[in-house]
């Protein structure tokens, strides 16, 4: 059986803004002081069911560019916006240059 090896976000356009990253440890300190200006979105797919970061909303990164008309007038509320995948360093990156692509 063949398996798809195709990276999920190379069917979107390439996003031009670059996020800046947080530390787990700064992140957490502005969550723990009750930051309202911050919003996580955990862009995993089933993980999020097992454990996931108090106060995220789940937005799974392979649906995510067909969201992102009604998503960046949501996001854009908020001051600084985290996007958070367990599991790898790419996919909270890619989602985050897609939605400030949108919002710049």
């Amino acid at each position: 059986m063949a398996t798809d090896t195709t990276i999920w976000h190379a069917a979107f356009p390439s996003p031009v803004s670059s996020p800046s990253r947080i530390s787990r440890e700064e992140l957490h300190t502005r969550l723990a002081a009750g930051n309202r200006d911050i919003q996580v979105v955990d862009v995993r797919r089933t993980d999020f069911e097992l454990a996931f970061i108090k106060g995220a909303i789940n937005l799974p990164a392979h649906s995510f560019y067909p969201t992102l008309s009604g998503l960046v007038p949501i996001l854009s509320r908020y001051k600084q916006v985290v996007f958070h995948c367990q599991s790898c360093s790419t996919t909270g990156r890619e989602c985050a240059r897609l939605v400030g692509s949108r919002m710049h």
